[in-house]
């Protein structure tokens, strides 16, 4: 296996070997004034060129916007855009409609990178081949101080992947794929009518999915991305975010039924970590809500809640620590 310095060096001779392609950086906004300048930044840091950054505000109402355009008029690979209220999946298709470049890659506005993300990503693409859809890496979860929380997966699931994926959401997060723009356009992006269903939150997996029908995937070994853990965002809507993984199944078991009893053995592995999630994070809602269909579930279904419970209880027990690392 390459070393972190050789792969780098391998992406680099591919840019200087042949014209580099563009990648178009998109970053959906909404009121994120503490995170998006430093997600910016992380962008605008990528030893990987050409990029081009736009950012797409979702009808905000703090000083995020303001920030973003004071950084476009200082960096010109910053472009800004605006639009009414309408969703993260809808602002994300907005910058896709402005992107230029051959290749995508999601950001989400309160979520960082390494500096060789995306040399690191298109060295892995490139090598793979034509067929090659999206490139995934592993992430680390951080705080909002960019604390480092624990170690996402270390999956390693590439080539054909569309079994696999049923099975478990390995990709992980919003800012971890780097896509092909003609197969993004292709498949029409990311899905807005979950949001209007009342089933935001994954888009992401669905997208995933309907890559994985049309390409392979490739893999980088390396925790690349920072996903930010934060009560408020997107990911701590924990029955919203089951709702959303359910309709989402529904429609591959209808189109697939083969992998109908995979894809029931994910959403039982995501309600679990949902579950917990509520509990560690205080979503004492979501928790009651979920926590009751699984004591109505089978009895290793309740073991498995009362697992989840003792480790939830472990979190909040040392929720006081502060980590060391940072991202």
């Amino acid at each position: 296996m390459l070393s972190g310095a050789a792969r780098l060096e391998e992406s680099e001779a591919i840019a200087l070997a042949r014209e580099a392609p563009l990648i178009s950086v998109i970053v959906p906004l909404y009121n994120a004034a503490h995170t998006i300048e430093p997600t910016l930044r992380s962008a605008l840091a990528q030893t990987y060129r050409p990029i081009e950054i736009i950012v797409v505000d979702d009808g905000s109402t703090d000083a995020s916007p303001d920030i973003v355009a004071r950084l476009a008029a200082e960096n010109a690979l910053i472009r800004f855009d605006r639009q009414p209220n309408a969703g993260v999946a809808a602002a994300r298709n907005r910058a896709i409609a402005l992107a230029q470049g051959q290749y995508i890659a999601p950001l989400d506005a309160d979520d960082l990178w390494r500096p060789t993300k995306l040399a690191r990503q298109m060295a892995a693409m490139l090598a793979r081949g034509p067929a090659t859809a999206l490139c995934y890496t592993r992430f680390l979860a951080i705080d909002a101080e960019d604390r480092i929380l624990y170690e996402g997966p270390a999956n390693s699931f590439a080539g054909a992947v569309l079994h696999h994926l049923a099975r478990e959401d390995f990709v992980g997060s919003g800012s971890n794929a780097l896509m092909r723009a003609d197969l993004v356009r292709a498949v029409r992006g990311y899905d807005s009518s979950l949001r209007q269903r009342g089933a935001e939150g994954a888009e992401d997996w669905l997208i995933a999915m309907a890559l994985a029908e049309r390409g392979e995937f490739a893999y980088v070994d390396e925790p690349l991305v920072g996903y930010r853990r934060s009560r408020g965002n997107m990911s701590s809507r924990a029955q919203q975010m089951l709702a959303s993984a359910r309709l989402v199944a529904a429609r591959y078991a209808t189109r697939y039924p083969d992998l109908a009893e995979r894809l029931d053995a994910h959403l039982r592995d995501r309600e679990k970590w949902l579950f917990v999630r509520a509990l560690a994070e205080g979503n004492w809602r979501d928790a009651r809500a979920i926590g009751g269909r699984l004591r109505g579930a089978s009895g290793l279904a309740r073991t498995a809640m009362l697992a989840a419970r003792e480790r939830a209880a472990s979190v909040l027990r040392a929720s006081g620590l502060r980590p060391a690392r940072r991202f």
